[in-house]
């Protein structure tokens, strides 16, 4: 089941019509990139016993940010990008090419020639909206640390979680479109067990860090077993206001998301909804590289000023006054069955395990922060939560709080 639904999960994923590998090369080579660092920790949030369940989380992630392309009839991309009067153009033998809509809907007409595109007529603007999508590229560093609530005790705990560790390598994708649109694919390769050095990052930590305790049961952990995983997230907004151009701030949106993964260490599937509000942009107007794209075209006609509020450069850049500017509420609920969880059970083919537990077949998920986000500076903090993960544990929808601290760089 897990796997036909990750499935038709991947199948809503657009294919890059361009080269797959011409499209990474140019986005490695824009010169614009994002470096975030995120870690999870129950010692974030007051009045919660820290070294409890997952206790731990620490990820590095680089990120290339790509430009935003069009998709004509035939399935071919082209770079956008905007035109020297504010209107969208496309990027033909190397030299911009500026576009209009024409009298027909999902007609496009160029310099050189008409192209088909597919266009979404607007309501009452008079004008047509591009369907075009924008890639970045990244790769990530994570591990994650996993413990039984009594950290004390040297033997096994039976009616516990077992010790584990979750070290990996990633790689990911993520695609965005201007219709409210997201995707995310990523592959991770790692291990669970004495490999993931969860023992000695907790150890070191709790030494010259917080000056606490150290964990008593390591011997007791998971044994080592090398990971393949493949993750996908598919999001789209289901209501924002204002309903307005990409270039505006938003201040409600809700969305609903499908993710999934797949592999020998973690196999689950999930479905949720989350809640913006605030000021902020659009997936599609906040992930690209900074002053590229427009995409909107003008009827033949009209004003030239009126043209130049459609550039999503100015989403990017903040408008005329500097750069990007958002601050909102996040609000996110996610329901999740679960396949398999190594960290629990083993890995798929270990065998002789001191200690494992079977695991709650379904999971409740959620999260309540803030996020802040001027010029090149973005700060996330949220407290999340997790229902009992494994079947000898008293069941709560709560069982387990802890915080999660994001600061991102774009350069």
């Amino acid at each position: 089941m897990g796997l036909w639904l990750a499935v038709l999960l991947f199948a809503r994923v657009d294919p890059a019509a361009a080269d797959i590998v011409d499209d990474f090369w140019t986005t490695t080579r824009s010169g614009a990139a994002a470096i975030s660092l995120t870690e999870d920790n129950d010692a974030f949030v007051p009045g919660v016993n820290s070294d409890q369940e997952y206790t731990s989380g620490l990820r590095i992630q680089y990120t290339f940010l790509g430009r935003a392309y069009l998709l004509d009839e035939s399935g071919q991309a082209h770079e956008l990008e905007a035109g020297s009067d504010g209107t969208a153009a496309i990027i033909r033998h190397g030299k911009p090419v500026r576009i209009i809509a024409g009298k027909e809907e999902g007609l496009a007409v160029s310099e050189v020639g008409y192209l088909r595109f597919r266009l979404r007529q607007t309501p009452g603007e008079g004008n047509s909206q591009l369907q075009a999508r924008l890639t970045n590229y990244g790769f990530a560093i994570g591990q994650e640390i996993y413990t039984p609530r009594n950290t004390r005790a040297y033997e096994p705990l039976p009616d516990e979680r077992p010790y584990g560790g979750w070290l990996y390598f990633g790689a990911f994708v993520q695609t965005a479109t201007n219709e409210g649109a997201y995707y995310n694919i990523e592959l991770d390769i790692g291990c669970i067990g004495p490999c993931a050095m969860a023992d000695m990052a907790q150890g070191v930590i709790h030494k010259y860090l917080v000056y606490s305790s150290v964990a008593q049961g390591w011997k007791n952990q998971v044994s080592n077993e090398p990971g393949a995983m493949l993750g996908m997230e598919a999001r789209k907004v289901l209501f924002e206001y204002p309903a307005a151009s990409e270039y505006e701030h938003r201040n409600v949106e809700i969305s609903y998301f499908a993710k999934g993964s797949l592999g020998n260490i973690f196999m689950d599937t999930s479905v949720g909804f989350s809640l913006r509000l605030g000021a902020f942009h659009t997936d599609f107007a906040s992930m690209g590289a900074p002053g590229r794209a427009a995409t909107r075209v003008a009827n033949e006609g009209e004003e030239r000023e009126q043209k130049r509020n459609w550039s999503l450069a100015r989403s990017l850049n903040g408008g005329d006054d500097g750069g990007p500017k958002e601050m909102f509420l996040l609000v996110r609920l996610e329901g999740k069955m679960v396949l398999h969880n190594g960290l629990l059970q083993g890995g798929m083919s270990s065998a002789n395990e001191i200690h494992t537990v079977s695991p709650s077949r379904f999971l409740v998920d959620g999260e309540a922060g803030l996020v802040a986000h001027y010029n090149s500076l973005r700060i996330l903090f949220s407290i999340r939560s997790r229902s009992t993960e494994f079947e000898k544990d008293q069941w709560s929808p709560t069982r387990h709080v802890y915080g999660r601290f994001q600061i991102t760089f774009f350069h």
